[in-house]
């Protein structure tokens, strides 16, 4: 009988591998192949929000100076349109003295006029020329006298010194005349002082007495 050696079992067993020593050397390559860490402490929010508020800097800036570049052409326009203005203004009273020979010239002959006749005939006819030449010059303006006895009275043209009732008054109308008005074009230069008639006020009805 054969006996069998009892270490002859274990001999045959292959060697297990050593998995502790396996297991360092795949953590090792886990780690190689992981990423650094970033050290910078900014993270891509944070470069997101600078990235944008540069960009609104810059658009700031734009604007500033569009900003400044439209001021300065508001200046300049008003500098310009205040020259206009003036030479407006300028060529406006060139040609009402223009216009105000023509009535230097009609005041001459009127008086050269009264000069030679002394009657009262002589004297309203010069007048009458003198003030067709005045109402010409006028109407060439486009400009007309404000005030006259009976016209509705108007606030806008006419400036009330006095108030006066009169029962045959049914509105506020212009009863007198104490210093004419001018007006150009639509423009009131300067509203006529005026004695304004005004109706009566109403005075309640007397009852019926009782019999």
């Amino acid at each position: 009988m054969t006996e069998i050696p009892i270490n002859h079992k274990k001999d045959k067993e292959a060697p297990k591998p050593d998995t502790a020593a396996e297991q360092p050397a795949a953590n090792g390559s886990d780690t190689a192949d992981a990423a650094p860490p970033d050290n910078s402490g900014v993270t891509a929010p944070d470069a997101a929000a600078r990235e944008d508020l540069e960009k609104l800097r810059e658009k700031a800036e734009m604007l500033e100076k569009a900003l400044q570049y439209e001021r300065a052409d508001f200046i300049n326009y008003r500098q310009r349109a205040a020259k206009e203005m003036e030479r407006i203004a300028e060529s406006v009273k060139r040609q009402l003295v223009m216009d105000a020979a023509e009535l230097v010239e009609a005041f001459h002959h009127t008086d050269a006029g009264l000069a030679r006749h002394k009657d009262f005939d002589s004297l309203r006819e010069a007048y009458e020329i003198l003030r067709s030449e005045f109402d010409r010059l006028l109407e060439k303006w486009q400009a007309a006298i404000i005030g006259a006895p009976g016209e509705p009275f108007d606030a806008a043209r006419h400036e009330a010194v006095m108030r006066m009732e009169d029962e045959k008054a049914e509105a506020p109308t212009v009863k007198e005349v104490v210093k004419p008005g001018l007006a150009l074009s639509d423009f009131v230069i300067r509203a006529a002082r005026v004695v304004v008639a005004v109706p009566p006020p109403k005075r309640p009805a007397e009852a019926p007495e009782d019999k």
